[in-house]
C-alpha cells in the first residue's frame, strides 16, 4: 500500500522542461526506495517516459547534450532493472527500455 502512495507522489512531481532536474529527482528516489519493487518499476517507466519526452521536444534530432542526457536515462534503466526480483517484470522492462533506447538512437545501449 505504501508503495502505491509513493508511486502517486512520484507521478505528481514535475520540473517542467527541466529534464535534468527531473532525472536527478528519480535518482534520489531510487536511492531512498531501493527496497520497494513497485516504486522501482514506476521509476523505470518514468525515466523511459522522460527519454521519450526529450525525443519529442527535439523532434528526433538530438543535440550532443540531449543525446548524452538520453544515454544517461537509458543507463539509469539498465542499472536499475537487475535489482528487481520478478523475472517477467525484468524481461518486460528490458524490452521496453531497449525500445526506448533504439527510438533515441542509443544503439550501443539498446543491445
Amino acid at each position: 500500500m505504501l508503495a502505491y502512495l509513493i508511486n502517486g507522489f512520484i507521478k505528481m512531481v514535475s520540473f517542467g522542461r527541466d529534464f535534468e532536474q527531473q532525472l536527478s529527482f528519480y535518482v534520489e528516489a531510487r536511492s531512498m526506495f531501493c527496497n520497494l519493487e513497485p516504486v522501482l518499476v514506476q521509476l523505470i517507466h518514468s525515466v523511459n517516459r522522460l527519454a521519450m519526452e526529450t525525443r519529442k521536444v527535439m523532434k528526433g534530432n538530438h543535440s550532443r547534450k540531449t543525446a548524452a542526457f538520453v544515454r544517461a536515462c537509458v543507463a539509469y534503466c539498465f542499472i536499475t532493472i537487475p535489482s528487481l526480483v520478478g523475472i517477467f517484470t525484468r524481461l518486460n522492462l528490458y524490452l521496453h527500455s531497449g525500445q526506448v533506447a533504439l527510438a533515441n538512437q542509443c544503439l550501443s545501449q539498446g543491445k
